[in-house]
């Protein structure tokens, strides 16, 4: 049971209150009692008991916002309330007693946390501390706080503000101000505290956009809050800067951030009388003779006061600042002249230098300050009267020998004259045995000349001939001379090289020779002493050795020679004496043993022979040539004879032993008796060589028949006669040949080789047809002369020729045509009647031709080109059978303008209308009859005086003329022009002022204008004119003097009158008022004027030390404006009112016991700006300890020394004071001043080295880069006491080397520093340097020198590289050879790479390029090989490997497997290029392309043409190796049934091209007819590489070819057409897949209408069927398979730009017209004739599948008689009379769908219709016949329509193409 023993209290625990989680059972059962005992409110809350918190001094940010400040805590004692937070205004008695304020206008309180927020940003500036009165609440009673206090803690947001600072200062800051003057203040304001309201003002320096100067000032704190002031902290200087623009910038110091403003004041500067003359057009000097007469002028200074910016400048003297013997100067002219006679040679200075003062007189400054010096050159020029001497008279010299030319001796002698440039000439030459020596330079101006002497012929510098040398030099100077003997002592040296005793060596050796062999012995001598000469072969050679003692060359063991494969042997002997070498050249020919027998080309050979005649008189031509080859390189080894062996029983043939040119030595009949038609030779070669060798080979001779008749013509020129209109194929005349020979030997061909020009062709049996256009006209007018030849069958054949004429007879069928459409004459509107215009004709080129002409209507025109209405016909006459143009009636421009009429021309003599027209315009031209007329009157005209050329006086003048063109244009002209004061513009008639114009001279112009129009002759008219001139205010005013001059003393009141100026203007009275103003110069303005009476008098008092002479620049200025000056100058008088002041005083004086009596130590300066004695300065030493040492002169200011200070070292003071020496009034003051003097002891003792001492050696490591880290630091010592003792240290740059630039010392610490690039072991393993050390005072005088070294540790920092040892350039890329199918292992070079450190191993590996593994590197020796076979045919020609240097043997190569960037070998040293090239073999025989060619050749073909190419490839790449032979072994001629009809050669070959060529005529060939050819070809060096192909050539008839017509050239058609021809035949493929083969039988450009179009071409190609049957396609047939197979139109038309394909020999048929039609309209007519002329060409069908390639037009002249084969029955349709038929190349889709058949002219949906009044059509696969079934008339009507249909359909557009063929 528990019981309470005490009475309860409510007092709730904080912890536990605060407690999280679940409770104890302790606190459970506590918390329990306490809820159960009742709560009484006897405490209030406490905000004062401990454990509160009232946020008492918290700091709040300036600025915050929304920002915790803290919580709030108060105590009640009352268990279990709950208390609220609050804050309340703080009464405002304690806010109004302290500088406080409410915080709760900044803060919140969260009621039931406490936690107080800002809830308004404070500003720290307005409200510095808060107090805060917080309340809480316990739910019955509330309680407040005390009041709080809370901080505030600043911000830097205040930028500090510069206040009370002018932008300008005034008045200006004058120019003498001494250091620390105020020039102004001014106070910075920043609002906020600490530091961030602390300021900093400093002074920007010149800025880049010059808004700031850089300045003599600085800014300090005045001592005053927030005040700053300008000092002064150097020197002005207004010459330099008249005023400084200073900038500002104000900066607190604040932490996080600092703010700053800036601004600028302009400190002007006030000129101030402080620099002494300026010396105008310096230097100064001039040039003199030494006997110059006395007086003469030497030159003049002039000076003037270097103080320009002050009013009244100081008049300037001159003097001498050492008195001269020689030359005096005026004082006030500054000339300077000659008073006593000069001699140059006994002067001791030259030029003269003397020293000029100019002195301004002013005595207000000190005579320092004012006075300036120059220096004035002058030069005494000399007169000749010396003579040149040597400085001895004789040398001796050493002369190492066999120096080169130019090698100077080195005499060391000058000559010497005494006088000087251009009197001191003299010549040098040298009188010596030989022409060893020669003179540098033989001739001098200048007075002297060192005696260069220097080798001129080295020949005799040769110890070896001579040991010393003498020669003599001799100097001459007109008639006097001196000697120098000199001496040459010659020094001998190792200068000769070994000589060989025969500049080379030739040697020779059997190829079979064996070791050991002696060839030849070198032998060499030198002429140097005790030499001994050794000799090598360099580069070595494996097939030699050489004997280095002896010289003998012999042969090697172990080395074998073939004369056949090299014979000579080049290589270079070198001799040494162990310094000097020399080569020679060795020579030795390897001698051939006889070991090849002779071979033939073939060993069994074939040949035709005709039978044979023997003519013992005319010897026969050889029938066969034979060829042997012997290996053998030399006779006789290589000399065989050919000889008949065998087979020729009967000695029928001859052969010659040397040429081996086989001849018949007897008759050979094909029909003789004996019948011997083969013989069999056998034919031997042996060579001459012991013992012989000998070859042989095989000949077969076959014998043949002789064509030996020739074709005879029955005429020799045949006479014809045809119509130019006869039809194609007509024939029009026949010939006849017969020949006597047999069998083909006598059969005739025939052909027409010139004049048919293409129109005519010739049949088998000689019968001549027509095959073009004979249009008379525009063919050949004369008619043609064919050159007819007949040809047998032999091969080659013999023919025959005749001439045929055949006469062209004319039909009139040509229009009349003018030259032009148009024509337009023109003739002036005065034309008399009849005059002629202009003949108009008409040409017919028909022969019968009559031409009549007539005219049409006339049209008239007014001149703005506006229709006259009216007749004119009889205005003109046309002439009707001369066509002249001519005036029927007068003409009148101004009424009618221009006529248009039509004239037409007819042939009255053409069957039918022949006529044609034009249009004719003439103009009427106009004549000039009217004058030109002034618009208006020329109105009243004025000018004002004076003003200015070109000013415009009336633009009002304007004249107009009627007449056109010139005739109307009017130009004007002045004939009186008031005497050249005015001018009119000739076109626009403006008058303008041309010369000045003065109305006191002249008041009126009278001037005359004329306006003249362009006719010829012109017409004109004038009117006279009148101008008043205006006058003007144009007179100057002008003073009575033109300078006035007064003085006035300084300080003169203000108002007092100075002088009085008067000016007058000459102006009428309203024009004479003057005022008065001073324009400049007017000093401190000082000085003012009476505007209106022009009285000077005294504005400022004025002040004679600041300006001594005013200048006013005075300007009256009249009422007009215009104003004269004058210059009134004012000298200001002086007063002694200023004191001296010192400029320059050394207050510290350093000297030492060593200076003598007299002797001056420095030198003091006092400066007192009166003029005058008032103005002189004196100074006195008053007293100190060192006024029995030091004086101070009196005048110049200089302490000297009274008494030698030897033993008197010490400290001395003296105290001097600078008065001046005015005496007119009592001197204005002094100035005293103290200087101390110390007396300085002298060193005595030199210093000495403790580190480091000589020979010492010091380490650096390799790459040292730390330039402020000492490598040593050296120390001497100095015994001496004081300064005297103080040693410094400097290194020395001796010892020969550069070193010492490497390094630097603390001249007084000591340490050395290391200051270059890093140091690298390779180019600098040590350094020698030189250190001295020395007295610091005395210098050189006392010092101690050491030499030691400092050695370079080396480290390993340096990759390998691939470089020249010699020149250490990156190597370039090295080339190596390999032979292919060396094999594996087969060496082929080696790589060697520099590394810069010590002792390291090299390591090599391939890290590119090798990527097939054809080549391996041994790692260590670098020595690259293969690792496979390589085949030069298959692989590449060259590889590029990329070769690494590394020390890196375990380098993975793997890693680097990617191709180098640009130039990464050049960049990388370690990597190196090597391109390795495969040599080739001849391994690889020639192979033909194909087994079997084809091509074709047409019948008409001439000789000698180039029918195609065999061609065969050899995979072997070098040039020598992939030479071929190409033979035609066997010669066929089949027919159709592939029978051997004939083996005649008809075609040869080119051995070495392939070219197979025409060697026969085929024109009398059947067709069906073609070639077999068997072709080889032979590897001429590997006669067993060889291959074999087959070529079958087909005989083309003229029919049988086509043509591809493409739109680019000739040239660019044969580069693909390989392609075309493939492409054509893939399309023939998809018709009929492995049928038929494509041949192009040649290309050229584009022929049209006789006109070569040059970017075109032609191309011809015929197709074969290669399956059954061997023949050539018929045109025809190709076309329909063109258009029935899926064609792709634009791989043909965009891959080849091929534009049509058409048969070779088409031309469109004349068309055969009917009476019906011949009775039709002219127009029908005429639209027929243009129908047939125009040619259908490809046409597409568009529905069925696009880009079926339309064969050409077909008619039936040229139709196949096979067709049928092909096609549709050609005679299935009606022929009946009222039918007409369209033929045309069009697919019958594009006639259905294109076109509308019918006759009444209306649409119809239906396609072809087959009876009635329709259409049907006839498909023969070439072309399309329509047959039309009803009336003729509508059908020829129709079809201009159909025809136009089919033009649109035709996408391959061409004049000639797509038409209808036939109707």
């Amino acid at each position: 049971m528990l019981y309470l023993i005490r009475s309860l209290r409510y007092h709730p625990s904080p912890r536990i209150r605060k407690m999280r989680g679940a409770p104890s059972l302790h606190h459970a059962l506590i918390l329990l009692v306490c809820i159960s005992a009742s709560r009484v409110n006897s405490a209030n809350p406490s905000w004062t008991v401990k454990g509160t918190n009232t946020l008492q001094y918290t700091q709040l940010t300036e600025g915050e916002n929304n920002t915790f400040v803290g919580t709030l805590l108060a105590i009640d004692g009352d268990s279990g309330d709950d208390l609220t937070y609050g804050i309340i205004d703080t009464a405002s008695d304690v806010l109004g007693g302290n500088p406080y304020i409410n915080a709760a206008l900044y803060l919140a309180v969260d009621p039931d946390s406490g936690d107080v927020t800002i809830v308004s940003p404070v500003d720290r500036e307005s409200a510095p501390t808060l107090l805060a009165t917080w309340t809480a609440h316990d739910g019955t009673t509330l309680i407040p706080s005390d009041p709080v206090t809370m901080y505030v803690s600043d911000v830097n947001d205040n930028i500090p503000q510069i206040e009370n600072l002018p932008s300008r200062l005034e008045p200006s800051l004058k120019e003498d101000s001494l250091y620390d003057t105020l020039v102004t203040t001014f106070i910075v304001v920043d609002k906020d505290t600490g530091y961030n309201g602390e300021v900093t003002v400093a002074i920007v320096g010149h800025d880049e956009d010059d808004s700031c100067d850089d300045n003599p000032f600085i800014v300090q704190e005045s001592g005053s809050p927030k005040e700053f002031k300008i000092l002064l902290n150097g020197t002005l200087d207004y010459s330099t800067e008249s005023q400084y623009i200073v900038c500002l910038n104000a900066t607190d110091q604040g932490r996080a951030i600092q703010l700053s403003s800036s601004t600028r004041v302009i400190i002007p500067i006030e000129d101030a009388q402080n620099l002494g003359p300026v010396f105008l057009n310096e230097p100064y000097s001039s040039e003199l003779l030494e006997d110059v007469e006395l007086g003469t002028s030497v030159v003049q200074v002039r000076a003037q006061d270097g103080d320009r910016g002050v009013p009244s400048p100081n008049r300037v003297v001159y003097s001498l600042s050492e008195t001269s013997q020689t030359f005096a100067i005026d004082a006030d002219t500054g000339l300077i002249t000659v008073i006593e006679q000069v001699d140059r040679e006994n002067l001791e200075q030259n030029p003269f230098q003397l020293a000029v003062n100019a002195t301004e007189i002013d005595d207000s400054q000190p005579i320092s300050q004012r006075t300036s010096t120059t220096t004035v050159f002058v030069t005494i020029l000399d007169v000749d009267d010396e003579k040149p001497e040597f400085e001895k008279t004789s040398s001796t010299v050493d002369l190492l020998e066999n120096l080169p030319p130019g090698t100077p001796l080195n005499i060391g002698v000058m000559v010497t004259d005494g006088d000087e440039v251009g009197n001191s000439y003299f010549e040098l030459f040298l009188e010596q045995p030989y022409d060893t020596f020669r003179l540098q330079e033989t001739s001098t101006v200048g007075g002297s000349l060192n005696v260069d002497v220097r080798v001129n012929n080295s020949e005799y510098l040769d110890f070896e001939l001579y040991q010393e040398l003498n020669f003599t030099v001799v100097v001459r100077d007109y008639e006097d001379q001196s000697r120098l003997e000199v001496t040459v002592n010659i020094i001998n040296v190792n200068d000769n090289d070994p000589q060989f005793l025969e500049a080379s060596y030739n040697g020779e050796f059997p190829e079979d020779v064996s070791a050991g062999y002696t060839i030849l012995e070198v032998s060499a001598s030198d002429k140097d002493v005790d030499d001994v000469v050794t000799y090598a072969i360099d580069p070595p050679v494996s097939y030699f050795e050489i004997n280095s003692t002896t010289g003998v060359i012999t042969i090697p063991p172990d080395v074998r020679f073939d004369a056949e494969t090299n014979t000579d042997f080049l290589f270079t002997v070198e001799a040494s004496d162990g310094e000097r070498i020399s080569q020679t050249l060795v020579t030795l020919n390897c001698l051939d043993v006889n070991d090849e027998t002779p071979t033939f080309q073939k060993h069994q050979l074939q040949i035709f022979e005709n039978e044979f005649k023997f003519n013992a008189s005319h010897p026969p031509d050889s029938i066969f040539s034979f060829q042997a080859y012997d290996g053998d390189i030399t006779p006789p080894n290589n000399e065989f004879l050919f000889s008949i062996a065998g087979g020729d029983e009967n000695n029928t043939f001859y052969i010659d032993p040397e040429t081996g040119d086989l001849y018949f030595d007897d008759s050979v009949d094909f029909e003789g008796p004996e019948g011997i038609t083969e013989y069999h030779l056998l034919i031997q070669a042996e060579d001459e060589g012991q013992p012989p060798l000998a070859g042989n080979t095989t000949l077969t001779v076959v014998i043949e028949d002789v064509n030996d008749n020739s074709p005879q013509f029955s005429e020799e020129i045949y006479y014809f006669a045809v119509m130019e209109d006869a039809a194609n194929q007509e024939e029009v005349a026949r010939v006849t040949a017969s020949d006597a020979d047999s069998d083909l030997f006598g059969t005739v061909f025939y052909s027409i080789d010139s004049g048919g020009q293409g129109n005519f062709y010739i049949m088998e049996a000689g019968d001549i047809h027509v095959g073009g256009s004979l249009d008379k006209e525009r063919g050949s007018k004369d008619g043609y002369l064919l050159e007819v030849t007949g040809r047998d069958g032999g091969a080659p054949p013999l023919g025959g020729s005749c001439l045929v004429n055949i006469t062209i007879i004319d039909v009139n069928d040509e229009d009349p045509v003018f030259e032009n459409d148009h024509y337009e004459v023109s003739i002036p509107e005065d034309a008399t009647n009849p005059s002629t215009i202009t003949v108009i004709d008409a040409s017919d080129p028909d022969e019968n031709s009559d031409l009549r002409y007539e005219m049409g209507g006339i049209t008239a025109y007014d001149e703005d080109g506006a229709i006259i209405q009216g007749d004119y016909s009889d205005q003109f006459i046309y002439g009707e059978t001369d066509g002249v143009l001519a005036v029927n009636q007068p003409l009148d421009r101004e009424t009618v303008a221009m006529y248009v009429m039509n004239i037409t021309v007819v042939d009255v003599n053409a069957t039918s209308l022949q006529q044609d027209k034009a249009t004719v315009t003439i103009v009427v031209l106009d004549v000039n009859d009217l004058v030109p007329v002034f618009d208006h009157p020329i109105p009243s005209l004025s000018v004002i005086e004076e003003s200015p050329i070109g000013t415009v006086i009336s633009t009002d003048i304007q004249a107009t003329d009627g007449d056109q063109g010139l005739n109307g244009d009017v130009v004007y002209s002045l004939d009186e022009d008031a005497g050249g004061r005015v001018a009119i513009d000739e076109s626009e008639g403006t008058l303008t002022v041309e010369n000045r114009i003065d109305r006191e001279t002249i008041e009126v112009l009278p001037i005359t204008i004329r306006a003249t129009d362009g006719g010829s002759p012109p017409l004109w008219t004038v009117v006279q004119v009148d101008i008043s001139v205006i006058d003007t205010n144009d007179n100057v005013p002008v003073f009575e003097e033109a300078n006035y001059i007064d003085e006035v003393l300084e300080n003169t009141p203000v108002g007092a009158s100075v002088m009085t100026v008067i000016a007058t203007d000459a102006d009428s009275p309203e024009y004479a008022d003057i005022e008065y103003t001073i324009q400049g110069g007017n000093t401190g303005d000082w000085f003012k004027i009476d505007n209106s009476t022009g009285e000077i008098s005294v504005n400022i008092a004025p002040d004679r030390e600041f300006a001594d002479t005013v200048f006013l620049a005075i300007t009256a200025i009249g009422s007009g404006g215009f104003q004269g000056s004058t210059l009134v100058t004012i000298t200001i008088l002086d007063e002694n009112d200023n004191s001296p002041e010192f400029i320059k005083f050394e207050e510290d004086i350093t000297t030492s016991v060593n200076i003598g009596k007299g002797s001056v130590i420095t030198t003091i300066v006092a400066t007192d700006p009166d003029a005058g004695p008032a103005g002189t300065v004196l100074y006195n030493a008053l007293e100190g300890n060192g006024t029995a040492l030091f004086d101070v002169h009196q005048l110049s200011g200089e302490v000297s020394t009274i008494i030698a200070l030897e033993d008197l070292p010490g400290p001395y003071e003296l105290v001097i004071e600078a008065a001046d020496n005015g005496t007119e009034a009592p001197p204005m003051g002094y100035e005293r001043r103290t200087m101390a003097i110390f007396v300085d002891d002298i060193s005595s003792t030199p210093p000495a080295f403790v580190v480091p001492t000589d020979g010492d050696i010091f380490n650096m490591t390799e790459g040292h880069n730390q330039s402020d880290v000492p490598i040593l630091c050296a120390r001497a010592v100095d015994e001496d006491y004081g300064d005297e003792g103080e040693v410094a240290y400097r290194l020395v740059p001796t010892g020969g080397n550069e070193d010492w630039s490497k390094f630097k010392v603390d001249n007084m610490t000591g340490e050395l520093f290391y200051i270059a690039e890093p140091p690298d072991w390779s180019e600098n393993p040590e350094f020698n340097l030189f250190l001295e050390a020395y007295n610091y005072l005395t210098d050189l005088e006392y010092n101690d020198r050491v030499e030691f070294k400092i050695e370079v540790i080396d480290l390993p920092n340096h990759e390998p590289g691939f470089v020249d040892p010699d020149t250490g350039e990156p190597l370039e890329p090295v080339t190596m050879e390999i032979v292919e199918n060396s094999g594996t292992g087969a060496s082929i070079g080696s790589v060697s790479a520099e590394d810069k450190d010590k002792d390291t191993i090299i390591y090599y590996f391939i890290i590119e390029g090798n990527e097939a593994g054809y080549f391996q590197i041994n790692k260590t020796t670098g020595v690259i090989s293969t690792s496979g076979d390589l085949d030069r045919d298959v692989g590449t020609a060259t590889y590029e490997l990329l070769v690494k240097a590394t020390e890196d043997e375990f380098y993975d190569a793997g890693t680097r497997r990617r191709r180098a960037t640009e130039d990464e070998a050049e960049e990388d040293l370690s990597i190196l290029t090597v391109l390795i090239s495969v040599v080739d073999l001849n391994d690889n025989p020639p192979v033909f392309q194909s087994d079997r060619f084809v091509a074709g050749v047409v019948f008409t073909v001439e000789y000698g043409v180039l029918v195609t190419r065999v061609e065969a490839i050899d995979k072997d790449t070098d040039t020598d190796n992939t030479q071929v032979y190409y033979n035609i072994t066997e010669h066929k001629r089949l027919n159709l049934d592939k029978e051997v009809i004939g083996e005649d050669e008809a075609f040869y070959i080119d051995s070495r091209t392939g070219d197979v060529y025409t060697l026969a005529s085929f024109q009398t060939l059947k067709q069906g007819i073609y070639f077999e050819l068997s072709i080889s070809v032979v590897d001429p060096s590997e006669p067993r590489y060889a291959d074999n192909t087959e070529l079958v050539i087909y005989v083309i008839l003229t029919g049988q070819q086509l043509k591809v017509h493409t739109l680019v050239s000739a040239e660019e058609t044969r580069q693909t057409v390989g392609d075309l021809e493939s492409d054509l035949e893939a399309t023939f493929a998809s018709y009929d897949s492995g049928k038929y083969s494509v041949v192009f039988d040649g290309i050229s450009s584009y022929t049209f209408e006789d006109k070569v179009i040059q970017d075109q071409a032609e191309s011809l190609f015929h197709v074969v069927n290669v399956t059954s049957d061997v023949f050539v396609v018929k045109p025809d047939d190709v076309l329909y398979i063109l258009d029935h197979s899926h064609a792709d139109v634009d791989t043909f038309k965009n891959d080849y730009s091929v534009n049509t394909i058409y048969v070779a020999n088409y031309t469109p048929p004349v068309p055969l017209l009917t009476t019906l039609q011949l009775a039709l309209t002219t127009t029908a007519i005429a639209l027929l004739v243009i129908l047939v002329l125009a040619g259908m060409a490809f046409l597409f069908d568009r529905n069925r599948r696009q880009g079926v390639l339309q064969a050409i037009g077909y008619n039936e002249g040229n139709k196949s008689d096979d067709s049928s084969d092909l096609g549709a029955d050609n005679d299935a349709y009606n022929d009946s009379d009222e039918d007409v038929e369209y033929r045309t190349i069009a697919h019958p889709e594009v006639m259905e769908e294109e076109m509308d058949f019918e006759d009444d002219g209306e649409e119809e949906d239906e396609t072809i219709s087959e009876d009635g009044h329709g259409y049907d059509y006839i498909d023969d696969g070439v072309t399309r016949t329509f047959h039309h079934t009803g009336d003729a008339t509508e059908a020829t009507m129709n079809t201009q329509t159909l025809a136009a249909a089919l033009d649109a359909h035709n996408h391959f557009a061409h004049e000639g193409l797509g038409d209808v063929t036939d109707i």
